[in-house]
């Protein structure tokens, strides 16, 4: 019985064995709707398309089902869970795949035999089409702002109407809010649909991918769309004493501090960002004082520009569109501020473009306003789409001004699809298309105002506004054009100068005659040449005689005249009788060759005219040699070519080389022509006029051009990038909002942001006005000050709340001498220097009175501003050496009074700091040069003053020393020899390293001086003499005849083997370091970083004998470096040490008869780090300096690891045997029986 139920079971359990390896999955149905089945399944060929199967025989573990689309996986979703249901996303397939159609979908549970499809609607086959992928056509705006509505418009995005057929939009990797989606089917264009959702708050100014993910597949592409910030909200003006504090609140703004540009139109005041978070910036502005300014800034006629984009108001019209006919009455209505359309605006702020879509409302109207910048000066064309209608005005007659005008320039009505900008004539031909405007000029950089009035009836509506651009090629070059390149040489000539004279030398006459010159030759190509001037009279002005060289000759020169009388010299240009010129010609181009570089010969008919002519300059070399180009395109680098098929372009390489190489490459050719000479640096400019392909990767791969002076700089620049003509529509970045007070900008990298309503942005620097400066009087120091109180309610004013400041000068001891109602007098002391009332220079001067409660205080227009201008009296001394160096005293007045103000004080071209300066007294030292003039310029202000010269017979000199070489520490005396040092030691002081040095005695041509102060070591040290009213000295004959050495000189370490000085790793080599000036040496040191000491033992001026440190850092090698004074350092080329391993290794310890072995007696020395009280007084990188304990010894300090206990009686002997790969010395085994003593005392009788 027992063997029969075991049979059974048996049968049984292989029976279940053979059915589950016959089950097969029952595959029933297959969609890309989760609703109903499909007949044609297609997806896209970017992957992502979702299928639902329905089935019988899925395994319950929704991992083991395996989803195959032909040879491709499908992805499981395992968040889709349904009784006998699983859906899955399919991947992209391989791009060279071409077997796309028909792919039959199947699922596999492993062990079990592959799907059957049982399907009769669609057979359970799949295709890749590339035609029916999601494609998305643009973004509706592409340029906007965090939290707006995003449109986008796009083919065979969605299938039905149900909100999941969008499974997201990100923008960046952010989500466009899907509670905010509206999927709507467009009859515009045939299987085009629209899609909005809403931005995110948290966004940052940024361009972003905008990625679509649908149940139909992902797109073909991601389009790019850039935020801007905006500005909602102004709050928290907080007034400090020179500025104000704001708050910005808004949205993407940048994290950085530097990051958000804020700024304030209608001035040039410096805004600093002091705190910066992505809804809000907190900016420190500076105040304006100039009355004239703010004047300006509250003038309620001024216009100033806020942000990017227009102004949009949208009105709700339902039940009203009757009312509305077209959109002139709708203007008309908006113009005289209908109450109706006030009662029904639904939006009103900033919209980024003209460029709206909307098939959810209808019957609404819409108003948009603004200014667009013309970008370049030329030909504009307006293009105008809509539907209803809609007209468009711009005013051109005047900039920066809301001032509208009465006829529009374009207007469109009812354009069948969207930007469609010539549907007028799609059912009437006959009709003039008025949705294109005519041509208008508009000026680079000018401020045009526009409207957009937009009406909608029923259904669908949508209104864009486009711009075609013919920019005029005379006022702005090339930008009409799509690419352009330049390939520039340049360099530094030295160019060939002549001195050509020709006079009368009978008289001091002038002949009337006229001349020619002649330049003859032999030019490179072993050609004769000869060139002839036109007449040629004395009567010639410099650019005229350029102007005839030139002409005949080619030559570009610069050309300078002097007068010469009859004996040939040079006379002041004042004298009005002379008998010729001097004509000192330059060559801006060079000539060529010596035999090219021919001196010109006279023709004239006068006996007495004298001709003489010199090189006063010869030329330099000019450009040579050659250079290579490449270029990338379609992912490939090609290098440029000669005729000769070489790569080596030469510096005067032919423009149809340069054309030819860009025909090969990408099939276009371009414009190539030169500018300039390639001798002396050429242009190559390359003009492609078409955007039928793109250059990106142009450029110079090797420089090989020459000069005889000096380099040769080759530039390859992208001049103008590919730029279509035509937008659509007009760019946000051109459009701009606007105020009537000055407004807060503020700007990232990717452009200007906007304002989300009007009057946002607006900013005053004065609060409303409480009461006003009427008038005003000085009398010596005393200034009166008499106020209108305009505020109607009581003021308390306090004489100590005001703070007053006039030309400068700080009105001090302020005191109300009178107040009621409607009038305010005080007075006060105006600051004064040297016993004058500080007066600095500037146009429009006013009193600024500053008030803590009211800010600054308006000045009555009918008071008159004071110019005050600055007064220079005298200039001592008014002569100094060429080589500069005195101190010069300026009297005058309207000088800045401190050195804080921003002014500028020069002496012929070199801006000058001063030493001191105050409002009538200005100090400085004069500089170098032979141009005396001295300029000062302040508060708009400029003036000028020729009484210094530069005098040579005031020139000191220095002709020698009787030491070059010192020590940093050197204490004794130089003789100077030289000239002009005068006799009076007071007069005189002498520097090195910007240390006075002592002068001790002083004569006209020998002066000596006691060094006193420690010096760096330094192979360049000037000795400088300066003396009162001459100025600084410079040194004459050989040259470096000034300059001290100051060295400690190193020339060798030891014994040098293979390059390095042999030292032991455990420390305690010999060696001797010879040099120079080592007297005064501190210490020597292995190593920069770390260093250890070398254990000095005797030194003298040549050497010194030290020990070698112990290698307790592990280098390989180590520097040596002699320290002097714990501050300077010094080493030399063959100061390098190399450490050897010959330390001491113990291996066994025998006590008595036994055998006791103690292992791993570590190597380990014990250093102290110290600062050096030396060190610790040099404030500039003090030298970390390490000491050895005194007497320490590196073998003392052996460390004993795995201690075993050693039993021996004292006095009993103890044998340690060691493996040594060195022979000892003395001192060594000295050492090592200090080791043994150790042992014994730590051990005692153990």
């Amino acid at each position: 019985m027992l063997s029969c139920l075991l049979l059974k079971c048996l049968l049984v359990h292989q029976c279940v064995l053979q059915l589950k390896g016959c089950l097969q999955i029952q595959l029933y149905w297959v969609s890309t709707n989760p609703l109903m089945e499909i007949e044609n399944l297609y997806g896209s060929t970017q992957g992502g398309t979702s299928l639902y199967l329905r089935a019988v025989g899925f395994d319950s573990i929704i991992s083991n089902n395996i989803i195959q689309v032909g040879t491709y996986s499908c992805i499981i979703d395992e968040t889709y869970v349904k009784d006998q249901e699983l859906s899955c996303k399919t991947i992209a397939p391989a791009l060279n795949d071409n077997q796309l159609q028909n792919l039959v979908v199947t699922v596999e549970v492993p062990g079990q035999q592959i799907s059957v499809c049982t399907s009769q609607k669609n057979k359970c086959l799949f295709s890749y089409i590339k035609e029916k992928s999601p494609y998305l056509h643009y973004l509706i705006p592409n340029i906007g702002f965090a939290n707006s509505v995003l449109f986008s418009k796009g083919s065979w995005t969605i299938i039905g109407e149900e909100n999941n057929e969008i499974e997201k939009i990100l923008i960046g990797q952010e989500f466009c809010r899907k509670s905010q989606y509206r999927l709507l089917n467009s009859r515009m264009i045939s299987n085009e649909d629209v899609i909005s959702c809403q931005l995110p708050e948290n966004l940052i100014s940024q361009t972003y991918q905008v990625k679509m993910e649908t149940r139909r597949g992902n797109f073909l592409q991601q389009k790019a769309f850039k935020l801007l910030p905006i500005i909602s909200s102004l709050s928290e003006k907080e007034e400090m004493v020179d500025s104000y504090h704001l708050k910005i609140n808004g949205y993407g703004f940048k994290s950085g501090l530097t990051e958000n540009q804020v700024q304030l139109s209608g001035t040039n005041v410096l805004i600093k960002v002091l705190e910066a978070q992505i809804n809000q910036l907190k900016v420190e502005i500076p105040k304006v004082t100039d009355q004239t300014i703010l004047d300006i800034l509250s003038n309620q006629d001024s216009v100033f520009i806020s942000g990017t984009g227009l102004f949009h108001t949208k009105y709700d019209l339902r039940g009203i569109t009757t009312q509305y006919s077209n959109c002139d009455i709708f203007r008309n209505e908006i113009i005289q501020e209908s109450q109706i359309l006030k009662d029904r605006i639904i939006q009103n702020g900033v919209y980024s473009q003209p460029d709206y879509i909307d098939e959810i409302d209808s019957q609404y109207g819409q108003y948009f306003r603004g200014f667009i910048k013309a970008t370049a000066t030329g030909e504009y064309q307006f293009l105008l789409a809509a539907d209803d209608c809609a007209t468009f005005y711009i005013q051109t007659t005047e900039t920066l001004k809301t001032t509208r005008t009465e006829s529009p320039n374009a207007q469109s009505f009812k354009s069948t699809q969207y930007r469609n900008y010539w549907g007028e004539q799609l059912w009437d031909n006959t009709k003039n298309v008025n949705s294109i405007s005519q041509t208008i000029i508009l000026e680079e950089n000018q401020y045009y105002y526009i409207e957009i009035f937009h009406l909608n009836t029923e259904g669908k509506g949508f209104l864009t506004l486009s711009m075609n651009l013919n920019i005029n090629q005379v006022s702005t070059t090339n930008t009409k054009q799509s690419q352009l390149f330049q390939v520039k040489t340049t360099y530094t000539p030295k160019y060939e100068i002549l001195q050509m004279d020709i006079y009368n030398s009978i008289e001091n006459m002038l002949l009337s005659e006229n001349f020619k010159l002649t330049f003859q030759g032999v030019n490179q190509d072993i050609n004769n040449f000869s060139f002839i001037t036109q007449d040629i009279s004395f009567s010639f002005t410099y650019d005229q005689i350029q102007e005839a060289f030139l002409t005949c000759c080619n030559y570009i020169t610069q050309v300078q005249i002097n007068k010469l009388d009859n004996l040939g010299q040079v006379v002041d240009d004042s004298f009005e009788t002379y008998a010729g010129h001097q004509y000192i010609i330059t060559f801006l181009s060079h000539r060529g060759n010596v035999e090219e570089r021919s001196l010109p010969e006279i023709i004239t008919q006068q006996s007495q005219l004298i001709f003489n002519v010199q090189t006063i300059q010869e030329p330099l070399d000019p450009i040579s040699g050659f250079f290579k180009l490449s270029l990338q395109y379609q992912s490939k680098v090609y290098n440029f070519v000669n005729e000769n098929n070489s790569s080596e372009l030469s510096y005067n390489v032919d423009s149809n080389i340069l054309e030819q190489n860009f025909y090969k490459i990408t099939g276009q050719k371009p414009i190539v022509w030169n500018e300039g000479r390639a001798q002396d640096g050429w242009i190559w400019n390359i003009l492609f006029s078409t955007c039928q392909i793109t250059i990106q990767s142009f450029q110079q791969i090797e420089n090989n051009l020459v000069s005889g002076n000096g380099n040769v700089q080759l530039d390859v620049s992208n001049l103008k990038s590919c730029n279509s003509q035509f937008y659509e529509p007009i760019p946000a970045l051109q459009l701009f909002t606007f105020g009537r007070r000055p407004q807060i900008q503020v700007s990232t990298s990717e452009g200007q942001g906007a304002c989300q309503q009007q009057g946002v942005c607006d900013f005053s620097f004065q609060e409303d006005d409480q009461f006003m400066l009427q008038s005003f009087t000085i009398s010596n120091e005393i200034m009166q000050l008499n106020f209108i109180i305009l505020s109607q309610n009581l003021l308390n004013l306090n004489a100590n709340e005001f703070t007053i400041e006039f030309r400068g000068a700080l009105c001090l001891d302020i005191s109300k001498i009178s107040s009621d109602i409607s009038v305010l007098k005080l007075t006060c002391k105006l600051e004064t220097q040297n016993s004058k009332v500080v007066q600095e220079s500037g146009l429009n001067q006013y009193p600024i009175i500053y008030h803590v409660i009211y800010g600054y205080i308006k000045i009555d227009t009918k008071i008159a501003a004071i110019n005050t201008y600055i007064l220079i009296e005298s200039v001592t001394p008014n002569s100094g050496s060429p080589d500069g160096g005195a101190e010069i005293v300026i009297l005058g007045s309207g000088f800045p009074k401190d050195l804080s103000r921003k002014f500028q004080l020069q002496m012929g071209s070199t801006k000058i700091i001063p030493l001191e300066i105050s409002n009538t007294k200005i100090v400085f030292i004069h500089p170098s040069g032979n141009d005396g003039k001295i300029t000062i310029e302040y508060n708009g202000i400029t003036q000028n003053d020729l009484s210094f010269i530069y005098d040579e017979t005031l020139k000191i000199s220095i002709s020698s020393l009787d030491i070059y070489q010192i020590i940093p520490t050197y204490r004794g005396v130089v003789k100077i020899t030289g000239k002009n040092f005068g006799t009076v030691v007071e007069d005189v002081k002498a520097f090195i390293q910007n240390q006075e040095l002592k002068v001790i005695n002083v004569q006209d041509q020998l002066m000596s001086v006691q060094f006193n102060k420690n010096l760096d070591i330094s192979s360049n040290n000037v000795i400088q003499v300066y003396r009162r009213n001459y100025g600084r000295s410079t040194s004459i004959g050989t040259s470096n005849v000034n300059i001290m050495n100051i060295a400690l000189n190193v020339t060798s370490v030891g014994t040098v083997v293979d390059g390095y000085v042999q030292t032991l790793i455990e420390g305690g080599t010999n060696l001797q370091i010879t040099g120079t000036n080592l007297d005064s040496v501190s210490a020597v040191v292995f190593g920069k970083d770390n260093p250890t000491v070398c254990t000095r033992m005797n030194k003298n001026q040549t050497y010194i004998n030290c020990r070698s440190p112990p290698n307790i850092f592990k280098r390989q090698t180590d520097q040596i470096y002699v320290i002097h004074e714990f501050k300077y350092q010094t080493t030399c080329s063959k100061c390098i040490v190399k450490y050897s391993r010959t330390y001491i290794q113990i291996t066994q310890i025998l006590i008595g008869s036994g055998n006791i072995i103690v292992n791993n007696l570590e190597y380990k020395i014990r250093y102290l780090q110290l600062w050096s009280e030396e060190a610790k007084s040099q404030e500039n990188n003090p030298l970390l300096y390490y000491k050895q304990v005194q007497q320490m010894d590196p073998l003392l300090f052996y460390e004993i690891k795995n201690i075993t206990t050693l039993d021996f009686n004292p006095g009993q002997a103890l044998v340690i045997l060691a493996s040594l790969n060195c022979k000892l010395n003395f001192f060594q085994i000295y050492n090592l029986l200090k080791v043994v003593q150790q042992l014994q005392k730590e051990k005692g009788n153990q």
